[in-house]
């Protein structure tokens, strides 16, 4: 009989050349192949496999080789400490955006819950809205997507981490939210942001299989910026607003020229990943 030793063994031979993380996907995928968790495959390497879990878990390595990726195989993905269902209609959450969310979190700790909404545009899988609602369930929040699949996604992990006062509305950026009267708005937005010389690059596991809508930000990757900075303009006159924006770090210059363009002195602050590299803006403006 093969024993888990000889799978991850095998997994990480076959894995070698289509993932940067051959043994850590080979245990990922056996762990769900046998329904047992990753730290019992590690204590037990000796145990034997059945013929049809063995089976399984080849039909499972032969998707990743073809490079979907390990989250849309499992279904899920960790955001914040929190898992949350994924699926080809939906961008994979990164480690990077937990920034954005640290940086919201700092912001927001200091305002009044009853004085202040958030919005974060483009929530795909709500992963920004739903690790927000964790940290600050009295908040008012509200999650938008321009695809129906998306928001049925983020609406699912709604419910699974009761996020009873969080919800989410189809729409185009935010133009038919309604906003109430609160006096200051917080708008958090990871939005498509690569551009078209850079699409047809992409490595295989991301543009084979996640969805271009929530990829393609339009000839220098800012189109959508644009018109989000638009929409905030004539939408939110009169409040104080607080946005903060993912970017690539080469983006960040023109960034701030449209946010400068757009808005009446506004307040610009750059914030790093954890790595240390630039990774988005914060601005204010009233």
């Amino acid at each position: 009989m093969t024993t888990i030793a000889d799978l991850l063994q095998q997994g990480q031979s076959v894995l070698r050349e289509t993932s940067a993380t051959p043994l850590l996907d080979a245990q990922l995928l056996l762990a769900v192949a046998l329904a047992k968790p990753r730290s019992w495959l590690l204590s037990n390497p000796t145990s034997t496999v059945s013929v049809d879990h063995e089976q399984s878990y080849q039909r499972l390595l032969l998707r990743r080789v073809k490079h979907e990726p390990v989250a849309y195989i499992l279904g899920k993905q960790s955001f914040f400490g929190l898992d949350l269902s994924v699926n080809e209609h939906v961008l994979i959450p990164r480690p990077d955006t937990e920034c954005l969310v640290q940086e919201a979190i700092n912001l927001i700790r200091h305002f009044d819950p009853e004085e202040t909404m958030m919005i974060d545009v483009g929530t795909g899988s709500g992963a920004i809205a739903i690790a927000m609602s964790h940290h600050f369930p009295d908040l008012t929040i509200i999650g938008t997507d321009i695809s129906p699949q998306a928001v049925e996604i983020a609406q699912k992990n709604a419910r699974f981490h009761r996020c009873n006062s969080l919800r989410f509305q189809r729409t185009d950026l935010f133009q038919d939210v309604s906003i109430g009267p609160f006096s200051k708005i917080v708008i958090t937005a990871n939005l498509p942001y690569i551009t078209s010389d850079e699409m047809s690059s992409l490595m295989p596991d991301v543009g084979n299989f996640e969805p271009h809508l929530a990829l393609w930000g339009g000839q220098d990757g800012l189109d959508i910026y644009q018109r989000l900075f638009r929409q905030m303009a004539s939408h939110l006159a009169g409040k104080e607003v607080f946005c903060l924006v993912e970017c690539d770090p080469a983006q960040i210059k023109t960034l701030k020229k449209l946010i400068r363009f757009t808005f009446f002195d506004p307040s610009i602050r750059v914030f790093n990943d954890f790595s240390g590299t630039r990774r988005g803006i914060v601005f204010q403006y009233k």
